[in-house]
């Protein structure tokens, strides 16, 4: 016989309903388990839709709840991050260097900053003044825009440097300047090599001297 108010009836049996409910749960694991993984699985295109809409709609939220658990967790997190990296080589030897390829392929200006950035990171960790400058991936990104910026020529002479420019630094890191992009030119190897030490002032100073 049905029940003529079901919220009435679970108002007042409602202890008793999520007993039964705990109990039939702790009895039917695996089937409730394989339950939930079948629907899944018939409904993995709506599912992934779903996901990627709130993604979009909540990206910052996202963002900031990552982080503040990476923060609170960090140990986790290494472990966590461990034993993935673990596993994609148990898979597969060559992931990780599979991947760097295809990244490197796709993003070749990307990769050529890259390096750059790595060479003057190391020079500047080894300067007198210990400025460590940390180039970030952020670094990298100014010096792509910068780069954009110049045309891809050379600040001083013209000559095209977008595969070829080098990191010129305003000021000198021996002469207390740092590994910022307000104290970075992009320049030709020739243009740096007859720069050298000198500050840009001093360098285009002497070049209007001679």
């Amino acid at each position: 016989m049905p029940r003529k108010n079901p919220k009435l009836w679970y108002s007042t049996h409602k202890e008793e309903v999520l007993k039964y409910q705990k109990e039939y749960q702790e009895k039917n694991k695996e089937k409730i388990r394989e339950t939930k993984r079948r629907w899944r699985e018939e409904n993995k295109a709506e599912l992934k839709k779903k996901k990627h809409q709130y993604y979009l709609e909540n990206k910052e939220k996202i963002s900031n709840q990552k982080k503040e658990w990476v923060k609170a967790n960090k140990e986790r997190k290494k472990e966590t991050d461990r034993k993935w990296r673990e596993q994609k080589l148990r898979e597969n030897p060559r992931y990780f260097t599979d991947k760097k390829r295809e990244w490197i392929k796709k993003n070749p200006e990307k990769h050529s900053i890259h390096l750059r950035v790595q060479k003057y990171k190391r020079r500047a960790a080894g300067c007198r003044n210990n400025e460590k400058g940390r180039m970030s991936k952020i670094f990298s990104d100014l010096v792509l825009e910068k780069l954009r910026e110049q045309e891809y020529s050379c600040l001083y002479c013209g000559t095209d440097i977008k595969t070829t420019y080098t990191i010129d630094h305003i000021v000198p890191i021996s002469k207390g300047g740092k590994n910022e992009i307000e104290n970075i030119d992009l320049v030709c190897s020739h243009c740096n090599s007859l720069k050298g030490v000198k500050s840009k002032e001093e360098f285009l100073l002497l070049s209007l001297d001679t």
